[in-house]
């Protein structure tokens, strides 16, 4: 006759479990966290910028672009919070944002033109994407001259602590209650267009969505995921092929060329429908335990 300690549902059942978030973004005002959080991008957004001024070569147009879009993330969620103003939109946001533009269409160029080395594109369509990196570079200097972007940055950090003052007596709801409605939905954003997406124009609006929730978690609730890194790296080098793929046809590259450049973004296509399954929704920054 078999033995064995008889079993017990009650005891043996899995415990209803609850989600506890990370107590740095449930103590403490909003404001303060918001605050703290941009001027620390601030400082390296000014670190970036002054490396660019100096040299405005593929490294550091890449660092210093990335640190302002960074920035924005914080920014986009304390623009809607209050922070914002009609004369600070235009005088320091405004400026800054013509600067990531131009940094945004230098840095497609450095990207198209390692896409075409790399599929072994002809000397002459290199030769033109580099002649075009240059003018698009030069703009840049020129917008940098005449911005003077490192004194904007510094008037940023004035407003902002003058503005917290104000709005720390306005708001009172802890960090998590603010961002996990950001997450949220732009979480829901994602899920609608991700699953659906095949053509070009839906695959780079789902790269833009995941962009702005990866920088959501991770510059406003301080997580970062790999799978989320992994999506907008896949889903961007898929997008630089496009762009290439309109350049290639205007110059009339050889068959090669196109066949090289298709096999590559199919490889791409395909890790990414991998990928598309593995996206953390409902990922937060916290830990669970059983429920008392």
């Amino acid at each position: 006759m078999a033995s064995g300690k008889q079993r017990n549902p009650e005891r043996d059942a899995t415990p209803e479990m609850e989600f506890e978030p990370s107590p740095h973004l449930t103590e403490g005002s909003i404001v303060e966290y918001e605050l703290r959080t941009a001027m620390a991008l601030q400082v390296a957004m000014e670190e970036g910028l002054r490396k660019l001024k100096k040299k405005t070569n593929k490294e550091n147009v890449h660092k210093s672009r990335v640190s302002l879009r960074r920035w924005f993330s914080v920014w986009s969620v304390m623009q809607d919070e209050g922070w914002d103003s009609e004369e600070f939109a235009k005088k320091q946001i405004k400026p800054l944002k013509r600067l990531l533009k131009a940094m945004g269409a230098l840095r497609d160029m450095d990207v198209c033109i390692e896409k075409a080395e790399s599929i072994e594109c002809t000397e002459g369509l290199l030769k033109k994407l580099k002649k075009g990196r240059k003018k698009k570079e030069e703009k840049l200097v020129e917008l940098i001259d005449s911005l003077s972007p490192l004194d904007i940055t510094q008037e940023i950090g004035q407003y902002l602590r003058k503005r917290a003052e104000k709005l720390v007596q306005e708001r009172k709801s802890t960090p998590y209650e603010v961002l996990d409605a950001y997450v949220r939905t732009q979480e829901d954003k994602v899920r609608k267009i991700a699953l659906k997406a095949a053509t070009s124009e839906d695959l780079h609006k789902t790269r833009l969505g995941i962009k702005k929730w990866r920088y959501l978690l991770t510059e406003c609730m301080g997580l970062t995921n790999l799978e989320l890194v992994k999506a907008q790296t896949l889903l961007g080098e898929m997008h630089d092929l496009d762009s290439l793929e309109g350049i290639i046809k205007e110059h009339e590259e050889p068959q090669e060329v196109f066949k090289a450049l298709r096999a590559a973004r199919g490889d791409l296509f395909r890790e990414w429908m991998r990928c598309r399954e593995k996206l953390p929704y409902g990922l937060r920054p916290g830990f669970s335990h059983p429920k008392p």
